[in-house]
C-alpha cells in the first residue's frame, strides 16, 4: 500500500519537474524576446513572483499539448454502434367467415288482383251511352260478309273489304229518337269504344271506317220521331262459327256488357 502511493507521489514529481522545466526553457525564451524589443523604446514592465508562476503554469500546458511523448490518460472510446431494431413479426388475424345471409322461403301467400274495370250494373246501352231520355238503341241481328255494304245493300260512297282469310261481322242496329225534340249524337267525340266478343274468348275491336253509318264514329242530327240505321263492323277468322255474341262498350265510366245472340 506505501509503495503504490510512494510512486505515484514520484510520478506526479516527475511530471511537475518537466513542466517546470519546460515552462523555465519558455520563460528564458520570452525574457530574451523581451530584450530584443528594448529597442523599439518600450519598457519592459517588471513580472511579480505571481505572474511570472502563471505564466509559467500557462506555458507548460501548451507545451504539454503539442508534446508528442505525453499521452493522454483518457481513453477514447469507439463510437457506439446504432442499435438496429429487428422487426416484431406480426401474428396474422384469424379470417372471420362472413355469416351468408338466410335463405328466405318463398312465401305460399297468393296475392289476388281484384284491380278490375269497374262495370255499371244493370244498365242498358242507352243509360250507359247517356242517350236522351225517349232515345233508344235496338239490335237487329249481324251478317258475315266479305264486303260492306254488299252488292245488292244500298249505294255508298265508300266499301269495306275483308282481309285476305278473314270475314267483316257486321252488327246492325237501328238509333230511334221519340224525346219529342232534335237531339245532336256524337258517338266519336264521347270517347266510346265498342268491341265484340265472340264464343265468350276471342275479343275483336270494332274498325274504325269513314262509312257514312258507322255507329263507332256517328255524328249527326236526328229529327224528333225519326231515326238511323247504324252498323258495327269487325273482322274475324272465315272459318269461324258463332255461337254466342257479346257487345261491349268502354267509356270514362268504366264498361257495359250486353248478350247479343
Amino acid at each position: 500500500m506505501n509503495r503504490n502511493v510512494n510512486n505515484n507521489t514520484d510520478s506526479k514529481k516527475s511530471v511537475l519537474s518537466t513542466i517546470y522545466g519546460k515552462a523555465g526553457t519558455l520563460a528564458a525564451i520570452l525574457s530574451a524576446g523581451l530584450l530584443f524589443m528594448t529597442g523599439c523604446g518600450n519598457a519592459i514592465p517588471d513580472m511579480s513572483a505571481d505572474v511570472e508562476q502563471k505564466v509559467g503554469e500557462y506555458a507548460g500546458v501548451v507545451m504539454l499539448r503539442y508534446d508528442a511523448n505525453h499521452r493522454s490518460r483518457l481513453v477514447e472510446l469507439p463510437p457506439e454502434e446504432p442499435v438496429v431494431e429487428e422487426p416484431v413479426e406480426e401474428e396474422p388475424e384469424p379470417e372471420v367467415q362472413e355469416e351468408e345471409p338466410p335463405v328466405e322461403e318463398e312465401s305460399s301467400v297468393t296475392v289476388i288482383d281484384n284491380t278490375t274495370e269497374a262495370e255499371p250494373e244493370n244498365l242498358s246501352p242507352e243509360e250507359f251511352l247517356n242517350l236522351p231520355e225517349g232515345m233508344s238503341l235496338i239490335y237487329q241481328g249481324y251478317s258475315l260478309e266479305n264486303s260492306y255494304p254488299s252488292d245488292d245493300s244500298k249505294d255508298s260512297f265508300f266499301t269495306l273489304d275483308a282481309s285476305s282469310g278473314k270475314k267483316l261481322i257486321v252488327l246492325y242496329y237501328d238509333l230511334y229518337n221519340q224525346s219529342g225534340a232534335d237531339q245532336d249524337i256524337n258517338f266519336l267525340g264521347d270517347g266510346y269504344a265498342f268491341k265484340v266478343k265472340v264464343n265468350g274468348n276471342v275479343t275483336r275491336t270494332a274498325l274504325v271506317t269513314m262509312l257514312m253509318d258507322d255507329m263507332s264514329t256517328y255524328m249527326g242530327t236526328i229529327a224528333d220521331g225519326n231515326g238511323e240505321q247504324l252498323v258495327l263492323i269487325f273482322e274475324e277468322n272465315e272459318d269461324v262459327e258463332i255461337s254466342s255474341l257479346e257487345l261491349i262498350i268502354k267509356g270514362n265510366e268504366g264498361k257495359c256488357t250486353v248478350p247479343l245472340e
